[in-house]
């Protein structure tokens, strides 16, 4: 579920398959590339894609304990550890943006934010203050916004300052 480009290539996030799927709008040919590692089999893998350089991240879904990553140069897969966040939580992430290298992952179940710094490959977390229930992210300049996707929670939004200390609030309720 999401897709991102890189050049002229699109790619679709692997969700319930063991693949992911590569569409290059220069010669029309579909491809799939085989999930490895922690993605190589299961449900409801990853929700989100988003394009840095020639990489393509997927935010893990449900109890996938890493991003998906997709070399779009090499056309190998790899994925990069989640920490920090509760086990217990079956619905983990859902969508992902970028600000510059960094990665923000939209709460679903989850009480927190995810950040993979995509330059060190460090994933972190941002409490959230109980905040969850989002279905998606999108980044508009140095802010992150959240989609709600209950009418119980409102969107909002995740401030991205040049330093290392984030803000979490509720914009709309």
């Amino acid at each position: 579920m999401g897709a991102a480009a890189v050049g002229t290539k699109l790619v679709f996030a692997p969700y319930n398959v063991d693949y992911l799927g590569v569409y290059d709008i220069s010669t029309e040919t579909f491809t799939t590339v085989a999930t490895t590692g922690d993605a190589a089999s299961g449900p409801n893998m990853y929700k989100g894609a988003v394009a840095v350089g020639t990489n393509v991240y997927f935010g893990p879904s449900y109890k996938m304990p890493s991003v998906g990553v997709y070399d779009t140069y090499t056309g190998i897969f790899s994925t990069i550890a989640t920490t920090g966040h509760d086990a217990s939580v079956s619905k983990i992430y859902n969508g992902v943006a970028a600000v510059g290298a960094l990665l923000i992952f939209a709460p679903h179940d989850a009480n927190q934010v995810g950040l993979l710094d995509t330059v060190s490959g460090i994933f972190s977390t941002v409490a959230t203050g109980g905040h969850g229930n989002y279905g998606g992210a999108a980044a508009v300049g140095t802010k992150v916004v959240f989609a709600p996707m209950h009418d119980s929670n409102g969107m909002s939004e995740l401030l991205m300052p040049a330093t290392s200390s984030f803000s979490f609030s509720t914009l709309v309720s």
